[in-house]
């Protein structure tokens, strides 16, 4: 059947029947305590259109799995479960969309992109062509974990779940993402997917000044901070090559699992712009330029045109789009995308 990405992409998700009893989520020792979260402004649906537009528009001939409401599949009791359901309906899609498209990433299994005991996410995005060193396993360049909404909502209402629960999802996805050197990062639930980006302070390890005594939170993520140990912020786990870093809050943009329809961002949709941001070169910084914007990297000279790489979808163009914002050329180096000539 023939359909363009974004139609492909933004199909309804299957109904659920969800039987899942309110709880807390595992605790382990994979974690770093997160600074707070605020919202990922510039991952939004006409952003991403701008930069992925061609994308979107290809037309692609593609087998979408049929999950019909009642099977047995769609109905969850726990977390196990989701994750069956994720495998058969959100993988195959996103997968499935990212080869059709080009993309070098797929979505598999975190225990196929382990490196460490300690670093098993639940989800990895892999290339096929990158394993970790001395090892079979794929390089896993977006971590992502499960979650039941039952237990956990990217929204904190205290009235539900403590602080330190809540917190817990974003300290190990963090946690991941810095083992990793990968500044992407998702949690998936049965409600909705947050998308993550980590960013590392330019403030000196916390061994080496004390830690912010509370995490900050932007208004509409909390309820009331009255509560709010501080005792999470001196906490500090980090443990890859010994060293300590030291990161900003998380940026975060929540889709709910209910969205569907071309116009609207959707769970798939999110997820297959994400891994396509993450097959660039997508280590974690300090700072980053704007999703959408461009860098010269070719002078025009006598016949020879200007040459322009987009920053996110490495895109090469002689021709730039109206409105086309172009870092300075005295901008520092920052890590961007590879340049993919079209």
């Amino acid at each position: 059947m023939s359909m363009t990405l974004l139609s492909y992409l933004t199909r309804a998700n299957p109904v659920l029947v969800i039987d899942t009893s309110a709880g807390t989520n595992t605790d382990s020792m994979e974690r770093i305590p997160i600074e707070g979260v605020c919202d990922w402004t510039e991952f939004s649906y006409s952003t991403l259109h701008s930069i992925f537009q061609d994308s979107w528009e290809m037309v692609i001939s593609a087998h979408t799995p049929v999950l019909d409401e009642g099977l047995p599949l769609c109905e969850i009791y726990a977390e196990d479960g989701l994750g069956h359901l994720i495998a058969t309906w959100n993988v195959q899609v996103v997968s499935r969309a990212l080869r059709e498209s080009g993309g070098k990433l797929l979505i598999a299994t975190g225990s196929s992109a382990q490196m460490d005991p300690d670093v098993i996410p639940d989800w990895a995005g892999i290339q096929k062509a990158r394993k970790n060193p001395g090892r079979k396993t794929y390089q896993n360049q977006c971590p992502g974990d499960t979650k039941l909404s039952s237990k956990w909502a990217s929204k904190w209402d205290k009235r539900f779940t403590s602080k330190w629960d809540w917190e817990l999802p974003f300290c190990q996805v963090q946690f991941y993402c810095a083992m990793l050197n990968a500044r992407y990062g998702y949690i998936l639930t049965d409600e909705e997917l947050v998308v993550i980006r980590v960013t590392k302070s330019v403030d000196p390890p916390p061994r080496d000044r004390p830690r912010r005594s509370t995490a900050q939170y932007e208004p509409g993520h909390l309820r009331d901070l009255s509560d709010v140990s501080s005792a999470l912020s001196e906490i500090s786990l980090y443990r890859n090559t010994g060293q300590l870093e030291n990161y900003e809050k998380l940026e975060i943009k929540s889709v709910p699992w209910s969205n569907q329809g071309s116009d609207k961002f959707t769970v798939n949709l999110a997820l297959w712009c994400l891994l396509s941001m993450a097959a660039a070169n997508n280590s974690i910084e300090t700072r980053y330029p704007p999703l959408d914007s461009w860098r010269l990297v070719q002078e025009g000279s006598g016949l020879t045109g200007a040459r322009y790489c987009h920053v996110t979808s490495g895109k090469i163009t002689s021709s730039l789009p109206a409105g086309a914002y172009v870092l300075p050329t005295h901008t520092p180096a920052i890590t961007t995308a590879d340049p993919v000539d079209n």
